[in-house]
Formats: structure tokens, sequence, C-alpha cells
């Protein structure tokens, strides 16, 4: 699914996005990165997540595909940096139906409500 947050706004691939979310994984680079003030190394994150370094970079190229974060190479270092604002989509996907489902339901209750009303004046 792809989710344009705002007009002129590069579209998001929802679908990347929480499949990239859905591992934990993938989650424990991201909140990595989120914390880091720079670029961090791949070597670097795949040791303060207990990873290998052939694990670290599945991840990796997981989340960048879904435009979580983006890997440079610097000399032989390979460093990463997060990139929040893409979650920012997602949590309007998130609100979005929030909002619609909590209407819903507050439709129902109100419909519910009105039944039980007819049914204690008979």
């Amino acid at each position: 699914m792809v989710y344009q947050a705002v007009k002129g706004e590069n579209p998001i691939d929802l679908d990347a996005v929480f499949g990239a979310l859905a591992h934990g994984g993938r989650r424990a680079v991201l909140e990595e990165l989120a914390r880091a003030d720079a670029p961090t190394a791949m070597k670097a994150l795949a040791e303060r997540t207990r990873m290998s370094p052939q694990l670290m970079n599945k991840h990796a190229a997981s989340l960048e595909r879904a435009g979580l974060i983006t890997r440079q190479a610097h000399g032989r270092e390979t460093q990463a940096v997060a990139h929040p604002e893409v979650l920012n989509a997602a949590k309007g996907w998130i609100e979005e139906m929030t909002e619609y489902w909590n209407s819903q339901l507050d439709a129902l209750g109100n419909y519910l409500e009105s039944l039980n009303a007819d049914g204690k004046q008979d």
C-alpha cells in the first residue's frame, strides 16, 4: 500500500514499512540508529544488537527498502542513518484508521442505545 501523507510528499510504501517493523531485530536496529547522534557504523550496530554482520546486512536491507534508513560506504566502513520521518506516514495511517473505527464504533453504540431506549418505551 502506498501512502502519501501530505500533497507533494514522496509516497511511502506502507507495506514495506510495516513489513520492516514486523521483525524485532529490525526494530532493534532502528532504535539504535534513532538514539545515535550521527551515522553509525554497521559493525557497531551488529555488536550492539548482537547480530552477525550477515544478519545485520539482511535486516538493514529491509529497513533501507522501506526508506527507514540509508547506508553509505565511507572507505572500508559502511554507516547507517535513520529516517524517522518515514514513520510519520505510518503514524498518519494508523491515526486515520483509529479515527475511522472510533466513529464507526460510536455510531454502533448510538444505534444500540436507540434500540435499548425504544425497547424500554414499549
